[in-house]
């Protein structure tokens, strides 16, 4: 069961981080030697600790958005989640949490980005 309200806990900071573009309020939620691995679009991201894992998130999500996509799939040890965000009138970004708990703290979290399933914004002419 408490595993259970981990994950729950877990999943609404993580919403709440992507559509606020916040992330100082996660940091509670990483192990001090957590390790992040971020596959995302021209580079790959590895970082450890607490401190640096929450600068890499702040790149990603650097202001509030609209979500556009979310899903949640609880596994054993934590659970996937599928954000895509739209920031203003810039084009929507797409990417898989993979959210590994140990306990109740993230310890090896792993960043997927992925093509966006919506249509790009219009250009001006």
């Amino acid at each position: 069961m408490t595993h259970t309200r981990s994950r729950t806990a877990v999943t609404r900071a993580v919403r709440l981080a992507a559509e606020s573009g916040d992330v100082r309020p996660l940091a509670a939620f990483y192990a001090p030697d957590a390790t992040l691995d971020g596959f995302l679009p021209g580079e790959r991201v590895h970082v450890q600790r607490r401190p640096q894992v929450m600068r890499a998130l702040a790149a990603l999500w650097d202001r509030p958005a609209r979500l556009v996509h979310w899903s949640e799939l609880p596994v054993s040890d934590g659970s996937v989640i599928t954000v895509e965000r739209q920031a203003d009138s810039a084009a929507s970004s797409r990417q898989r949490h993979l959210i590994h708990l140990r306990g109740s703290t993230i310890g090896r979290p792993v960043v997927l980005s992925e093509r966006s399933q919506m249509s790009s914004p219009p250009r001006s002419k």
